[in-house]
C-alpha cells in the first residue's frame, strides 16, 4: 500500500540528508562512511602537486595508525586522485605511490602496512588495461597474497579487502579472477570482525558493493540491520541505512520486479526508527503485515495509529479494515472499509476488501456486489474475476460467467493454483468433469497437499463413480485439512456409494439377466436416499428415473447398470472372459493414445526421464521431494562411457518459466561460490569452477544444463519434443541399442548383446496410480513383423505373466503393432503393497543396516531439496541447523553431509531467505530448528 509519489519524495529527501554526511565522488563507488561514526574523511587536492597531497596522505595514514577502515577509505580516495589526473600526472602519482605502499621482500612485515599493500595493488592491478599475454602482474598479486594469508588468516580486515579487491579484477584480461569467490572471503571477514557498528557498515557496503544476487544482497541487509541495532541513537547511521534502502525499494518499483518482503518492512521500519508517527509508513507496515498474514495484531495496531493520525485519509481506513479482517474482527473490518468508502467510493482496494469481508460471514449478496464494482474499476484484476467466479460456482448460479471470469483469471495468472482450481470446480458444476479434472489435477502439482483443491478432484472422481480414486484424495483432504468445508460429508457419500455400486455389481454380475429388478431398484432407492440427504437432488431424480425404468422393464438386466462394473455372465462372455485373462490382448487401438509411434532419433542412446508423479510419490518418504513435485527431470546422455561431459539435463516444470528456472539456479551456484558468466539475454549463462564449465540455457519452461556449448542435435529446440513435460508420468526411458553399439570399439561389438532383443529401439512410460504401477511401451525390431512373430512374441509376455503370479504379483497385459511398431501395455496391480510385504521379509540385521543407509540419505535429501517441516528432516531424529551466513543445513547426526538446499520454487526460496535473515538478526549465526 506504499503509494509510488510517497515513497519517491521521502526517497528523495534521505538522499538530500544522506548527501550531508556522505559526499559522493562520481568515480567512486565504494563507501566506507566515516562521516556517520564521528570520523574525518581525507581530501586531496586535485590543483596542488604530487608532493603536496603525498604529504597529505603520509599524515592522514599516520594520525589513523590502527584503524585499518580510516586507511583504506584513504587509498581508495587516492584512487578518486588518480582517476581525476591527466596521463603525466597520473603516472607521476601511481608510482610514488607504489614506493611508498611497498612492502614486498620483507622477511618481516607489519600486518597493518601488508593489508595496505594487499588493498593498494589490488585496486591499482584492477584499472591497469595494458597487455599481459602471461598474467605476469596477476601472478605477482597471487604472490603477494599467498605470502601473506598464513600471517594475515584470522584478520578479518584481510579478508573484508580480498573479497573487495578479487570482485574489482573480475575484469582484468585473460579472466585469470574470474574463478575466485569475492562473496565467500567477505562471508569469513563476517565470522571474524569485531562486533562493532562501523565494521558491520561497511561489511553491508562490501557486501552490497558485489551486485544484486539475492545472496549478497541478504547478506547485506543482515549486516546494515546489525549495525543499525548496535548504534540506535545515531541519526546519521539510521538515515545513511534509510537512504540506501528506500534506493533498493525504488529499484525493484522502477524494475517491476517483486520485492522481498524483509526488504520491504526493513524499509517501514527504518522509516518508523526516524520518525515513529508517520502516519504513511505506520500504515505501509501494517499493511504488509496483515497482507502476508504475520503479526496481524500489530498490523492492526500500527493501521489504528494511522487512522488516528490522519482519520480523512480513505487508504488508512482501507488498510486497517484489511489488518481487523485478518484477525477475524469482522464488524471492525466492515465498519473501517465502508468508512475509506464514504470517503472516496471509486477506489479498487476497499470494495474488494469488503468484498471478502462479507464472503468470510456469508452475506453473499453484498461480496457479490462489491467484487463486481472491484471489476468495474479494474477490469483485469485477476484476484477479483477469481473470487466472483468461486463465489457463483458454490452457489451454482451464472455458471456461464463464472466459467469466463474464471477463465479470464487464468489467463491474467496462468499459474496461479488457486485460479486454476476455481477453474476446474467451475467446469465441473457446468456438467464437463473431465475438463474440470485436467485443470484440479494441474492445480495440484502446482500446490500438493492443498486441502480444498483435494476434495474437489475427489468430489469430480466421485462423480465419474471412479470410487478407488475419489477416496484416495478426499482422505488426503481431510488428512491436509480435518476442518475443510465438506469434506467428511464427502468422504461419507464416496464410501456409501461405493459400498451400494459394489453391491449392485456383485450381485447383477453373479445372476446376470435373472437378476431381480425389485432387488437392484431396492439398492438403487438406497442411493437415490443418500443423494437427497446430501441435498443432491439432480442427482437423486436421476436415480429414480433409472429405478422406474428397470421396473417398468424398459431398461434391460443384459447390460450393466453403470460403467463402474462389467457383465459377463453368459457361458460365451466368460469363456470370452477366460481367454483374455489368460493371454495378452489384442487391442484395435493404441493402449495409450500419447503414444502414436517413436520419437525422432537425436543421437543420444539413452534417454531417461523422471517425472512428477515420481517425486509425488517419493515425498511420502522424503518431504523435500514435493518441491519436485510440479517438475521433471530429463537425462540425455551421448556417450554412456563419459556421461558426465557429455549427457544434457533437463529441468522442466508445467508452468514456471525457464529464465525464473535459470535465475535460481544462479542463486544456488552462487551459494556454492560458482561463479556466473552472465550473458546479454536473460536466458543463457555459463557457470565456472576451476577449469570446468557449465552451460545452461533457458527455453519456455524448461532450463538446459550441458558442460559443452550446445550445438547440433543438442539444441533445446530439438530436445525439447522429447520426454516433454507430463504432468502423470512417473518415469519415461528411450533406448537405442545402434547407436550403443556405435559407441562400442568394434571387437566388443561381437561379445556385448542387446539385452533387449529383438527390439532395437524402445519408448516406455510408466504411470503410478492408486498402488498400481502401468509401463507402457512403444518399440521396434527394424522392421514390421508378421503374425507369427506376434503370437511367439504374445507367449513369451504369456509366460512373464505366469512368472509375475508366481511371484504373487497380479498382472494384466495387452499388445497391438502397427506397421513396424509394437505397443505393449503392462498394469502391475498393488505394487506398492506387494513390495511393501516383501520388504518385511528382509532379516533384521539386513534391516537395520539399510535403516541406516536411508536415514542418512532421507536426511542429505531433505536438507538439500528443503523440505517444509525442517526440523524433522532426520528420520533418527537428528538436529537440524540453519548457517544463516553461509545457508548451509547440516545435521547432527550426519556431519560429514552438510547440503546447501537447491530450491527451484520462488516462495519456498522466499521463506529459506526469510529464515536465514531472522536467524542472523537474532543468533548471528548457526540455530538449531
Amino acid at each position: 500500500m506504499l503509494s509510488k509519489s510517497f515513497c519517491r519524495v521521502f526517497s528523495l529527501t534521505l538522499f538530500l540528508i544522506a548527501g550531508l554526511f556522505m559526499p559522493v565522488y562520481a568515480d567512486i563507488n565504494f563507501e566506507f562512511g566515516l562521516p556517520l561514526f564521528g570520523q574525518e574523511e581525507i581530501r586531496f587536492e586535485k590543483t596542488k602537486p604530487t608532493d603536496f597531497n603525498m604529504i597529505l596522505l603520509k599524515k592522514y595514514l599516520g594520525e589513523q595508525s590502527g584503524n585499518v577502515i580510516t586507511q583504506l577509505h584513504a587509498i581508495t580516495r587516492w584512487f578518486s586522485l588518480i582517476k581525476l589526473s591527466d596521463a603525466p600526472r597520473r603516472d607521476e602519482l601511481i608510482a610514488i605511490s607504489t614506493a611508498f605502499f611497498s612492502s614486498t621482500g620483507k622477511k618481516e612485515f607489519n600486518a597493518e602496512e601488508r593489508l595496505r599493500d594487499i588493498y593498494f595493488n589490488g585496486l591499482l592491478l584492477s584499472i591497469d588495461k595494458s597487455p599481459d599475454p602471461e598474467n605476469a602482474k596477476d601472478r605477482a598479486f597471487e604472490e603477494l597474497l599467498l605470502e601473506s594469508e598464513d600471517k594475515l588468516a584470522n584478520s578479518a580486515d584481510y579478508w573484508l579487502i580480498k573479497g573487495i579487491v578479487f570482485y574489482v579484477l573480475r575484469n582484468r584480461p585473460n579472466g585469470y579472477f574470474e574463478p575466485m569467490k569475492p562473496e565467500e572471503d567477505l562471508k569469513r571477514a563476517l565470522t571474524l570482525i569485531p562486533r562493532s557498528s562501523q565494521y558491520y557498515y561497511v561489511m553491508g557496503q562490501a557486501f552490497r558493493f558485489l551486485g544484486s544476487l539475492d545472496s549478497s544482497l541478504f547478506l547485506s541487509i543482515a549486516a546494515y540491520e546489525k549495525a543499525s541495532s548496535l548504534e540506535p541513537g545515531n541519526p546519521k547511521l539510521q538515515n545513511s541505512l534509510l537512504g540506501i534502502y528506500m534506493g533498493l525499494h525504488e529499484d525493484y518499483q522502477t524494475r517491476n520486479k517483486p520485492e522481498p518482503f524483509w526488504l520491504e518492512e526493513a524499509v517501514y521500519k527504518k522509516i518508523l526508527e526516524i520518525s515513529p508517527n508517520n502516519p504513511h509508513a505506520l500504515n505501509n507496515l501494517g499493511y504488509l503485515y496483515a497482507e502476508y498474514g504475520v503479526n496481524t495484531q500489530t498490523a492492526q495496531d500500527l493501521c489504528q495509529k494511522a487512522v488516528d493520525m490522519a482519520s480523512e485519509n480513505p487508504g488508512f481506513h482501507d488498510s486497517l479494515g484489511w489488518a481487523a479482517f485478518k484477525n477475524r474482527d469482522y464488524k471492525k473490518a466492515e465498519e473501517e472499509l465502508k468508512k475509506s468508502l464514504s470517503i472516496k467510493m471509486n477506489v479498487y482496494d476497499p470494495h474488494y476488501h469488503l468484498a471478502t469481508v462479507y464472503y468470510a460471514i456469508g452475506e453473499l449478496e453484498k461480496a457479490a456486489e462489491n467484487y463486481e464494482e472491484a471489476i468495474k474499476i479494474q477490469p483485469e484484476s485477476a484476484e477479483a474475476l477469481n473470487n466472483l467466479a468461486y463465489l457463483y460456482t458454490e452457489q451454482s448460479k451464472n455458471i456461464k460467467k463464472a466459467l469466463s471470469m474464471a477463465e479470464a483469471a487464468v489467463k491474467l495468472e496462468p499459474t496461479n493454483a488457486s485460479y486454476l482450481d476455481t477453474l476446474g470446480w467451475a467446469y465441473y458444476r457446468d456438467g464437463q468433469p473431465d475438463i474440470a479434472l485436467s485443470h484440479l489435477l494441474k492445480a495440484s502439482q502446482m500446490v500438493p497437499g492443498q486441502g480444498e483443491v483435494l476434495l474437489h478432484i475427489g468430489r469430480v472422481y466421485l462423480d465419474k463413480s471412479d470410487f478407488d480414486s475419489a477416496l484416495t484424495y478426499l482422505r488426503e483432504a481431510y488428512k491436509s485439512d480435518p476442518k475443510l468445508n465438506d469434506s467428511d460429508n464427502s468422504l461419507y457419500l464416496a464410501i456409501r456409494l461405493k459400498s451400494y455400486h459394489a453391491a449392485i455389481a456383485e450381485y447383477h454380475i453373479l445372476l446376470g439377466e435373472k437378476a431381480d429388478s425389485e432387488k437392484i431398484s431396492s439398492i438403487l432407492m438406497s442411493i437415490a436416499r443418500l443423494y437427497q440427504e446430501e441435498k443432491l437432488y439432480d442427482k437423486a431424480i436421476d436415480i429414480t428415473r433409472l429405478c422406474s425404468e428397470i421396473k417398468s422393464g424398459t431398461r434391460s438386466l443384459e447390460n450393466a447398470i453403470f460403467d463402474s462394473y462389467v457383465l459377463n455372465t453368459s457361458p460365451e462372455k466368460q469363456q470370452k472372459a477366460a481367454v483374455e485373462e489368460a493371454a495378452p490382448a489384442v487391442a484395435e487401438e493404441p493402449a495409450d493414445k500419447l503414444f502414436s509411434g517413436l520419437p525422432p532419433e537425436t543421437g543420444h542412446p539413452l534417454i531417461i526421464s523422471m517425472g512428477p508423479q515420481l517425486f509425488r510419490w517419493l515425498s511420502a518418504f522424503v518431504q523435500g521431494a514435493a518441491n519436485f513435485s510440479d517438475k521433471s527431470i530429463t537425462i540425455f546422455a551421448k556417450k554412456l562411457f563419459k556421461p558426465a561431459r557429455s549427457a544434457i539435463v533437463r529441468i522442466e516444470t508445467e508452468s514456471t518459466p525457464g529464465t525464473s528456472l535459470l535465475v535460481m539456479l544462479g542463486n544456488y551456484f552462487a551459494e556454492l561460490n560458482i561463479d556466473t558468466k552472465e550473458s546479454e539475454t536473460p536466458d543463457t549463462r555459463e557457470f565456472i569452477f576451476g577449469k570446468h564449465h557449465l552451460y545452461a540455457v533457458a527455453d519456455r519452461n524448461a532450463v538446459y544444463l550441458s558442460a559443452k556449448p550446445f550445438t547440433g542435435s543438442d539444441t533445446p529446440e530439438l530436445l525439447g519434443s522429447l520426454s516433454a513435460f507430463n504432468p502423470e508420468s512417473f518415469m519415461e526411458i528411450i533406448y537405442n541399442w545402434q547407436q550403443i553399439s556405435n559407441l562400442m570399439p568394434k571387437f566388443l561389438r561381437l561379445f556385448v548383446n542387446n539385452p533387449f532383443d529383438p527390439f532395437v529401439r524402445i519408448y516406455t512410460r510408466y504411470t503410478l496410480k492408486d498402488g498400481s504401477l502401468n509401463e507402457f511401451s512403444a518399440a521396434t525390431t527394424g522392421k514390421a513383423e508378421n503374425e507369427d512373430f506376434m503370437k511367439k512374441f504374445a507367449r513369451k509376455l504369456f509366460n512373464f505373466k505366469l512368472q509375475a503370479q508366481s511371484m504373487g504379483i497380479t498382472t494384466t497385459i495387452k499388445v497391438r503393432s502397427n506397421d513396424d511398431i509394437i505397443y505393449i501395455s503392462t498394469d502391475f496391480e498393488n505394487i506398492e503393497s506387494w513390495m511393501t510385504e516383501r520388504l518385511k521379509l528382509i532379516g533384521p540385521l539386513i534391516q537395520n543396516l539399510l535403516k541406516n543407509y536411508l536415514a542418512k540419505t532421507v536426511c542429505l535429501l531433505n536438507r538439500m531439496l528443503y523440505a517444509a517441516e525442517l526440523d524433522n528432516s532426520c528420520p533418527i531424529s537428528g538436529k537440524i541447523k540453519l548457517d544463516a551466513v553461509s545457508g548451509i543445513v547440516s545435521c547432527s547426526e550426519h556431519k560429514k553431509a552438510p547440503a546447501i538446499p537447491m530450491i527451484l520454487d520462488e516462495q519456498v526460496y522466499c521463506r529459506y531467505s526469510r529464515a536465514r535473515l531472522f536467524l542472523f538478526l537474532s543468533n548471528h549465526g548457526k540455530i538449531d530448528l
